[in-house]
């Protein structure tokens, strides 16, 4: 056999590999509106929807799941979120193109009623303000 034939199962073991040992990513949401104010959160991916779920101010929402290990399929986790009856906001939860070096292991975010969404960034611990996608649901 040529050893080019050999390239594919080289790439899959060692995908393999890099899972078993990157294990579990987890994503937090904390909701930190103030007043008493719930949100409503909506958060899926293309394999698994997280469900609805209202989330108290001063709680949190986590799930934990291992990214794709194949270099073809993207691992993304989507949410979408309202409060005060208000509309609905959609934010990209985990990306792997973006998120994996970011936060391998965690990803933590926070909606405020001040600074809006933020995203934890471990690098400078330091929360950073970035927009809502501008689609809704």
């Amino acid at each position: 056999m040529r050893p080019i034939a050999y390239l594919p199962i080289a790439v899959l073991l060692f995908n393999l590999s890099f899972s078993m040992v990157s294990g579990r990513t987890h994503v937090r949401i904390l909701n930190r509106l103030g007043n008493g104010t719930a949100m409503n959160l909506h958060c899926q991916s293309r394999d698994d929807d997280i469900g609805y779920k209202t989330v108290k101010d001063g709680d949190e929402i986590e799930w934990s799941f291992r990214p794709s290990i194949l270099i073809f399929r993207r691992t993304l986790f989507y949410c979408d979120v309202q409060w005060n009856m208000g509309a609905w906001l959609h934010f990209d939860a985990y990306d792997d193109r973006r998120d994996g070096r970011r936060c391998s292991r965690e990803c933590r975010w926070m909606i405020t009623s001040q600074n809006g969404l933020q995203v934890y960034n471990p690098r400078y611990n330091a929360w950073e303000s970035v927009p809502f996608d501008p689609t809704t649901i």
